[in-house]
């Protein structure tokens, strides 16, 4: 599974090829009237096509680990996020279509490039957005901020919690089959509450 940081450099590459393919063939088709030039930046743009694909198969392997991995409902903003990725694969598979076998149909190659654009960067926006506004004073507990002195210890309400919280990303064996020290649990909901806060669902996503 990927960090954030990873997936939001990789959502990067993603919309910057997208972006690079949409000038290739603009200046290619209207800006560009040398035909040796022009074929040169169709090539480019071929090229830049193909790897913006593998980077669109890569990010959706992640994304379909991680939902594999999950347990329970699917949030509303992962679920709008798998659908406009869902909508992208018809999308690319009819432009490849278009370039490589019906070129009757080009005139409809830069439409669907446009629309591939536009839901591209919709499609990281919604994963980089919640990582690039969070909440600056988030910070990770430490075992010298807490008290682990008391012996008292609440079993129902520590089950209530534990339900009410781990069940919404895990199913219950997985949490009462860890076996874990103090720190090691720290830790652990340390880096669930930072993926909570910055869930970054295509590399991961």
């Amino acid at each position: 599974m990927l960090k954030p940081s990873v997936s939001l450099i990789l959502g990067a590459i993603f919309v910057v090829l997208g972006a690079v393919n949409v000038w290739l063939i603009l200046q290619a088709t209207t800006r560009v009237k040398n035909a040796r030039a022009s074929a040169r930046l169709i090539a480019a743009h071929r090229i830049g096509g193909y790897l913006f694909i593998l980077t669109f198969c890569c990010m959706s392997y992640f994304m379909i680990s991680r939902t594999r991995g999950g347990s329970g409902a699917v949030s509303a903003s992962a679920m709008l996020h798998m659908t406009v990725a869902m909508l992208l694969t018809p999308l690319l598979f009819i432009k490849v279509l278009i370039a490589r076998h019906y070129k009757s149909h080009y005139n409809l190659l830069l439409p669907v490039g446009l629309l591939i654009f536009v839901l591209s960067f919709v499609l990281v926006a919604m994963a980089a957005w919640p990582y690039l506004i969070r909440n600056p004073d988030i910070r990770s507990v430490s075992l010298e901020e807490i008290n682990l002195t008391s012996p008292a210890l609440d079993l129902t309400q520590a089950a209530a919690t534990m339900q009410e919280r781990c069940a919404k990303c895990h199913n219950l064996e997985r949490v009462v089959s860890a076996r874990k020290d103090a720190r090691g649990w720290l830790t652990t909901v340390n880096r669930m509450f930072f993926r909570r806060r910055t869930r970054v669902p295509i590399a991961s996503l």
